[in-house]
């Protein structure tokens, strides 16, 4: 479907289809293929109903030869209802696997996207809105006196390119930290995950450091921290303790952040702030590294500004799905499209020999993205 089926290859679709058993058993049905990039495209026009998004991509099904002549399978006007049932048919799985399928980090030594060697990768999450119905309500909950039920999703981002390598879903009820525990496999040697005060945690730092991966984390003011030695640098080690488990030594680096009022020029220092890291060597991971490499995970926010606002629409948007299994698929469709769009860009960067990560408009990529899909020529033939 136009340029996103460089990130999301037909073969790979269809073999997903295959191995989730979810193709369509009779030829006039809508093909699964094409089910699961319209789950994508459903984000790239959110304001059109599911008929009109699937006009849009008239071109791409013309020319959809791996599934045979397109007049097999569309000798019916597909309606709302029967696109409706051909959602149902593929499921979240295949849209979840798709997004996995894509994830691949970029960020090398020697190309100015690493620290001491180290990928610095962003772990934050955030809530979206949901429709209104009893289905969604029961599996998703929702806020205490709040209008709408809500997801609550936590992603991994690799801080220098702005792209995402994992991500996890669950109801609101559900807290950052449990759902990021879900998900560490996308972490590994080479990086080192930087996490707010709301991950902080014995089983969350342990976990995310058994994978090879260093960890930064911000640790809240009554989080327990012992003294045990004070290094040279002025940092300090303590250690992470949990009942009837091994503890774990980390090193506590602690500062506050100055800020001058420019109208009267005077100086106020703000809260102390609070660090753990595994990275225990003060020479080697010197200490006046971590404010500005602390501050690098608000990449985070700005991705998540992307994705709720730039693709979602705004807070004012919600998802279409009446059912959670429907969410799910949206959920991760959404985040195959982030993750095409981030491709679109890398590629812009990487055309222009500007450094990862470099400011490109993620706007106009988007619109780049929209308008590919009805170039798409012989890229869905095989």
């Amino acid at each position: 479907m136009g340029i996103l089926t460089g990130s999301f290859p037909p073969e790979t679709v269809d073999e997903l289809v295959r191995a989730h058993e979810v193709r369509e058993q009779r030829r006039r049905e809508l093909p699964a293929d094409v089910m699961v990039y319209f789950t994508i495209a459903m984000w790239l026009w959110r304001g059109s109903g599911y008929v009109e998004v699937l006009k849009q991509m008239t071109d791409a099904l013309r020319v959809a030869s791996w599934r045979g002549p397109a007049t097999e399978w569309m000798s019916e006007v597909a309606n709302s209802s029967s696109i409706t049932k051909a959602r149902k048919r593929i499921g979240w799985q295949v849209m979840e696997d798709l997004f996995h399928s894509s994830i691949e980090p970029v960020a090398e030594p020697g190309t100015g996207a690493t620290w001491q060697g180290l990928a610095p990768v962003a772990i934050d999450g955030a809530t979206l809105d949901l429709p209104d119905t009893g289905a969604n309500r029961g599996y998703f909950t929702r806020p205490s006196g709040g209008a709408l039920p809500q997801a609550r999703f936590v992603a991994a981002c690799e801080i220098a390119t702005r792209r995402l390598i994992g991500a996890t879903v669950g109801a609101y009820n559900e807290s950052e930290k449990a759902l990021a525990l879900k998900r560490t496999d996308q972490l590994g040697p080479g990086q080192v995950a930087i996490c707010d005060r709301g991950f902080c945690g014995y089983d969350l730092f342990g976990r995310i450091h058994s994978t090879g991966a260093q960890v930064i984390m911000r640790a809240g003011a009554q989080f327990p921290l012992k003294i045990k030695h004070v290094l040279p640098d002025g940092s300090w080690i303590a250690h992470l303790n949990k009942p009837c488990l091994r503890s774990i030594p980390v090193r506590v680096i602690e500062y506050s952040v100055t800020s001058t009022d420019i109208r009267i020029g005077q100086e106020s220092v703000g809260e102390t702030i609070t660090l753990i890291t595994s990275l225990l060597d003060h020479v080697r991971y010197p200490i006046e590294d971590f404010p500005a490499l602390y501050r690098q995970r608000w990449t985070c926010e700005t991705i998540y500004d992307e994705v709720k606002t730039d693709l979602r629409g705004g807070t004012e948007v919600v998802f279409r799905s009446t059912s959670p299994e429907g969410v799910l698929a949206e959920f991760w469709g959404l985040m195959c499209l982030y993750q095409g769009i981030s491709d679109v860009v890398d590629h812009v960067v990487l055309d222009a020999g500007l450094p990862p990560g470099d400011a490109v408009s993620f706007k106009a990529a988007t619109s780049l993205v929209r308008r590919s899909v009805s170039w798409t020529d012989a890229a869905f033939s095989r």
